[in-house]
């Protein structure tokens, strides 16, 4: 299987995802958690299916990636104004978006009973996530449904905001500068307010795509700088996560909700570490592998067809607010929950167990393919003409396949899943040579 960029600039991030997915199953297997699947050759089946669906999708795109780089560069990449408008009007897009941080961030602030903002900025610098983790909402958020759906709107726009900033750092002005810190500062703030270790993967995302495609580069990069890159975010990522593992656990490796399975501080991954990383591949093992515990137990239950509103938690709460309880009930979550006690809240089940709400567990295998091959055409779109469009895109696709194996992130929260579908849409416009400006 050929994954190999011709373009020695960047990394092969397709490679690189599917040995992490295959590292992900590894970790499950040989970690310091003895997880007790249900029907494992059918649950092992299927996640290897899912893998080599996905890079099935990312050889497929290779050759078409292939052929467009034969091409003349003005023939292969469709023209488009949102790069030049987002430069052209970086400053409102700045005052805007630092508006819309603070007001999110003081909503929290309100909804936690905290006296000001910077109440909640202290406890983030301080490192206290455990007291934000448990923080419980003494109310409801202000600025009601008005305030989401002008959020919503402006998502596309603000969801890039960060690799933006990074990608054209060295052309922005020093008041430009100072706006876009201030911005990314607030966003940050707004991610690490809830106490969630997925927040610093969150933040990482956008500031890695960013320094990948940033601009006025003095000299290209090898690839095995780009590496060299991309283990010092993991070793960072690992950083911050263990700091905030042993903030919330108080350095206990003890969880509440790991039901059935239990913590074996034993099997060769384990060992073959040092003491010092002993702990953090038991947290690691813990967030990233319950996931497939919780998809094992998706194979206990039978499929209730779920026609499009089963692949996202955010979608399946409000239409069953607005429709009828059942259309949540109905997903593999809440069965799972109700038969199991593995909660559909509190626990993961993987992504693919939320795609096969809609499309079982075995239709998820044309649901990856399609994951890995648009992955592979939006990144090869990405670095051959920078469009802001497939950035955009690309940010929200390198979350999912990076949580895969959790939950189903870009899903999970309106503004997110809406980018998403606008960056997919525009791009498969983009290649049907559909013009798009912006004024």
């Amino acid at each position: 299987m050929n994954l190999h960029s011709k373009n020695k600039e960047y990394p092969n991030l397709p490679i690189l995802f599917i040995w992490y997915l295959f590292g992900t199953i590894a970790l499950y297997s040989f970690g310091p958690i003895d997880w007790k699947t249900h029907k494992p050759i059918l649950t092992y089946f299927l996640l290897i299916s899912y893998i080599l669906a996905f890079s099935f999708g990312i050889v497929l795109a290779n050759s078409k990636n292939k052929k467009l780089a034969e091409l003349p560069e003005k023939d292969c990449n469709a023209i488009d104004s949102f790069s030049e408008f987002y430069f052209k009007n970086y400053i409102i897009i700045s005052v805007i978006y630092i508006c819309f941080s603070l007001f999110s961030i003081y909503r929290i602030t309100v909804a936690y009973g905290l006296r000001s903002i910077t109440d909640m900025f202290e406890m983030i610098v301080e490192g206290k996530y455990r007291e934000l983790y448990f923080t419980k909402s003494e109310g409801s958020y202000i600025g009601g449904s008005g305030y989401v759906v002008l959020t919503i709107l402006f998502s596309p726009i603000s969801s890039v905001f960060v690799a933006f900033t990074v990608m054209k750092w060295k052309l922005l002005t020093l008041f430009r500068k100072i706006m876009g810190l201030i911005g990314c500062l607030l966003w940050f703030a707004l991610q690490l307010s809830g106490g969630t270790s997925r927040a610093f993967f969150v933040i990482m995302m956008p500031l890695f795509i960013g320094f990948l495609f940033r601009s006025n580069k003095k000299k290209k990069k090898s690839q095995r700088h780009q590496l060299f890159v991309i283990v010092l975010l993991f070793v960072i990522l690992a950083g911050a996560f263990n700091a905030v593992m042993n903030n919330r656990m108080k350095g206990s490796t003890t969880f509440l909700q790991i039901g059935e399975n239990r913590i074996t501080n034993d099997g060769w991954l384990y060992n073959i570490l040092p003491s010092t990383l002993k702990d953090l591949s038991v947290w690691i093992d813990f967030y990233l592998c319950q996931g497939y515990y919780g998809f094992s137990l998706c194979t206990e239950v039978g499929w209730v067809p779920m026609f499009g509103a089963g692949f996202s938690r955010w979608l399946c709460l409000e239409l069953s607010s607005i429709i009828s309880p059942s259309i949540y009930n109905s997903t593999y979550q809440v069965r799972i929950e109700e038969r199991y006690s593995w909660e559909a809240s509190a626990n993961w089940h993987t992504a693919y167990s939320w795609f096969a709400n809609d499309v079982s567990l075995i239709g998820v295998i044309l649901v990856m393919f399609c994951i890995g091959y648009l992955f592979s055409r939006i990144y090869f779109d990405a670095r051959q003409s920078k469009n802001l469009w497939s950035i955009g895109a690309l940010i929200y696709l390198t979350q999912m396949i990076f949580f895969l194996p959790c939950n189903n992130l870009v899903f999970s929260n309106s503004n997110s899943m809406f980018s998403f579908f606008v960056y997919i849409f525009v791009f498969l416009f983009r290649n049907k040579k559909v013009r798009i400006t912006w004024r």
